[in-house]
């Protein structure tokens, strides 16, 4: 019964040594910190223009603050098509990011592509001097002559979309 008595008391002590390691542990080891975020900017950059069938062409400019894309199609008709009209995009962020697709807003378009660097990532920030994604846009206008007359001007806007690049 000696021997009961004993561990039990010594138990005790132990567990009592314990809870005062702990109050002093979480009591004497405050942890703070601060986390910074990087921000990704894709933005179309330069201007270019196209010609499509002979007849019409086109030109694509960055728009208002440049995260949108105006392209306008001159001299066009129903149906009339443009192919591999270059755009140019650069990551001005600070993280790198993954160009997934660049795709129309509004305008009357039939068909609607885009062909560029998907898979390796625009690196960030406009001081690397680098951080640029070429590709191409292609595309037809509706051959509806009444939503598109010959001879007529058509605009429409883009975007791109994209993925902030994780891993390496």
């Amino acid at each position: 019964m000696k021997k009961i008595g004993l561990l039990v008391l010594i138990l005790m002590l132990a567990l009592g040594a314990l809870g005062v390691g702990y109050g002093a542990w979480a009591k004497a080891a405050p942890i703070s910190g601060t986390v910074y975020t990087g921000y990704s900017d894709a933005i179309f950059v330069n201007s270019a223009q196209m010609t499509g069938n002979n007849v019409c062409y086109a030109t694509a400019a960055p728009a208002g603050d440049a995260h949108t894309l105006l392209v306008t199609v001159y001299n066009a008709y129903p149906g009339s098509t443009i192919n591999d009209l270059p755009i140019e995009i650069k990551n001005y962020g600070t993280v790198p990011i993954h160009v997934t697709n660049v795709e129309y807003v509004s305008g009357p378009l039939a068909t609607w592509s885009y062909s560029g660097l998907t898979d390796s990532p625009i690196v960030a920030g406009p001081a690397l001097d680098g951080g640029y994604s070429n590709g191409t846009i292609s595309f037809s206008l509706l051959s509806d002559p009444s939503v598109i007359t010959e001879n007529s001007t058509i605009s429409f806007l883009a975007q791109v979309d994209y993925t902030v690049a994780v891993g390496p």
